[in-house]
């Protein structure tokens, strides 16, 4: 997704957490080949649609930049450590 390719995937796991059907990609139940195919040449039959997608694609990933999730762990272990030294633990 952060390079701007819509992402087409299975709908296990967290991967329906990160993908957003329709929008950054295209989800597919877990065995459904054809369905697959049918979703990726409907994608890229359709210019507008996918070009519309990878913007999206771009976008969305940002939220999962490296940088930004380290600084919200560091920034959740602060206030742990903070709440535990109240509480004199």
């Amino acid at each position: 997704m952060a390079c701007g390719v819509p992402v087409l995937a299975t709908e296990v796991g967290g991967l329906p957490e990160v993908v957003v059907h329709g929008q950054t990609g295209m989800l597919f139940p877990l065995g459904e080949h054809a369905m697959a195919a049918d979703m990726a040449v409907e994608l890229l039959s359709d210019p507008p649609r996918h070009r519309a997608m990878r913007q999206a694609s771009i976008r969305h990933a940002r939220q999962f930049d490296v940088d930004d999730i380290i600084s919200a762990y560091e920034d959740l272990y602060q206030y742990q450590a903070q709440a535990m030294a109240l509480d004199g633990a």
